[in-house]
């Protein structure tokens, strides 16, 4: 397997490694970036807890991680090369995966279900495509309003 590149955009000082939840909502932590050679070779620890966490912030029992084996840890390492994030000057953004601390996949990550799901299709013959449903809103630069009257989602 080739090295990938994990290599910081120029004037980064902090990278904002996550990994998907069941939402769809990132969760990881901020590294700072002197530290970001060895999260790219050790990991980085997380708390499996979070890949079990609603979208009300509730943590679900399930059988891989609950309350009686304490929620224990999984580490994230870099998925993607790191981005400049466009709203935060001097931050990057990183995707991550997970592993358990045994160094095997986590079962109750969404990305990893993916994958095998994609895998299975390609199997059976099948080729997955995927769209994504983008929503936002065109407001008038000078009043930030939205420039049309009724449902402005677009």
């Amino acid at each position: 397997m080739t090295e990938q590149d994990f290599s910081l955009p120029p004037g980064t000082h902090t990278v904002a490694l996550g990994i998907g939840d069941m939402n769809g909502i990132m969760r990881g932590k901020r590294i700072p970036a002197s530290h970001w050679d060895t999260i790219c070779k050790n990991g980085n620890a997380l708390s499996i807890a979070l890949l079990a966490v609603d979208m009300t912030c509730d943590v679900w029992d399930t059988p891989y991680v609950n309350f009686d084996n304490g929620f224990p840890d999984m580490h994230m390492f870099p998925l993607t090369k790191p981005v400049a994030s466009p709203w935060e000057e001097g931050v990057a953004v990183c995707m991550a995966r997970g592993e358990g601390t045994d160094h095997k996949p986590v079962p109750i990550d969404p990305r990893g279900a993916l994958v095998e799901q994609v895998e299975r299709a390609a199997a059976m013959g099948f080729e997955i495509n995927t769209g994504t449903e983008l929503e936002f809103y065109l407001l008038d630069p000078e009043t930030l309003l939205p420039k049309d009257n009724g449902i402005q989602v677009y």
